[in-house]
């Protein structure tokens, strides 16, 4: 969910919506029923909105309906505020990308390119959430954690790590 591809698109889409509703609820409503009502009417329709579309386009990105909110609301007031987050958007998703990179994670600089790969890729090797790892009952995240901790190779699915 956080791939440069979901953050990028889920923000636009937040933002397009949010101000999308804002402009048309600032038309259907009245001047004199304006006021508190927006602060409920708009960031709700523009939620289920933004939701329904993310969902249609593969585009989840949770964080993005922060961006739909406040543009719901009208903090956002003409398209060049959208543009200026876009922009910002665009900056943390490099950063990320550079700083998991320097970490030694692979990190996709647009997408991953399978649905399927791994949780997390490190120079150790792929974290692999196997309950049968061990041959213990172990909680796997603990399992995982302690070995990315002491710096030990993670082991190929299936292998044990101590053999």
């Amino acid at each position: 969910m956080s791939a440069p591809r979901n953050m990028v698109l889920g923000h636009g889409i937040g933002a397009v919506v949010g101000f999308g509703v804002y402009q048309l609820l600032r038309v259907l409503i009245p001047p004199s029923m304006s006021g508190s009502m927006w602060l409920f009417i708009a960031p709700a329709i523009s939620l289920g909105v933004v939701g329904m579309v993310m969902i249609a386009t593969d585009v989840l990105h949770p964080p993005a309906g922060s961006t739909t909110m406040i543009a719901a609301m009208g903090l956002m007031p003409d398209w060049y505020s959208i543009l200026v987050v876009m922009g910002a958007v665009a900056l943390i998703a490099l950063q990320a990308y550079l700083m998991h990179t320097l970490a030694g994670i692979k990190y996709p600089f647009w997408q991953p390119a399978e649905k399927d790969v791994p949780m997390i890729t490190t120079l150790l090797g792929d974290v692999v959430f196997d309950h049968q790892q061990s041959g213990k009952a172990e909680d796997p995240f603990a399992a995982v954690s302690s070995q990315l901790a002491s710096r030990r190779k993670v082991s190929p699915k299936g292998k044990n790590p101590r053999s």
